[in-house]
């Protein structure tokens, strides 16, 4: 529990700036930052998922990530270069 705390205690503009990347039609930055942090979090999770192609979204982090398939999506959006994180072995 201390770790998640820590951990989200590191999202934030200063720390994170491509936060702006995550802002919706009309939203202003200010209501961005004003979500809880694990709101904040799912956002850009699902972010990357569009940015793969994914329709899949999460709205939690038990049931919706438990089968690995967001991870995976997730790893491929943010480390490209990585071989290990195939997206293939999903199908």
């Amino acid at each position: 529990q201390l770790v998640k705390i820590q951990l989200l205690s590191l999202i934030n503009i200063k720390e994170c700036p491509e936060l702006v990347k995550l802002l919706e039609d009309g939203e202003e930055l200010q209501d961005l930052l004003s979500l809880p942090p694990e709101d904040i979090l799912l956002r850009w999770i699902n972010y990357h998922m569009a940015k793969q192609g994914n329709p899949r979204r999460a709205k939690n982090f038990t049931s919706d990530l438990k089968d690995g398939e967001i991870y995976t999506f997730l790893l491929n959006s943010i480390t490209p270069e990585l071989a290990e994180c195939d997206k293939d072995a999903l199908m």
